[in-house]
């Protein structure tokens, strides 16, 4: 089977002890819809971070590429 690509909204939150935790992940059709959503979300003012993130990978083989970030807003984790 050929590699399967998702792109990705991740939001993230602030726990009471002050971690940086996810709180939610929303599947987008699209580089575009996840990068216009990210835009919206972040504009919202509700959230400490957001990631639109393209990820693909071939389930068949268990592989999967690194994620590509299409654009990251305010507190989001370090990707080393």
């Amino acid at each position: 089977m050929a590699k399967e690509t998702k792109y990705i909204c991740q939001i993230y939150k602030k726990t009471a002890k002050g971690q940086l935790v996810v709180d939610e992940t929303i599947e987008c059709r699209s580089e575009l819809a996840a990068e216009m959503r990210a835009e919206k979300i972040w504009a919202s003012g509700n959230h400490e971070g957001v990631d639109a993130v393209m990820l693909a990978a071939d389930p068949d083989l268990g592989e999967h590429d690194e994620p590509k970030f299409i654009t990251r807003f305010g507190a989001v984790p370090d990707m080393e």
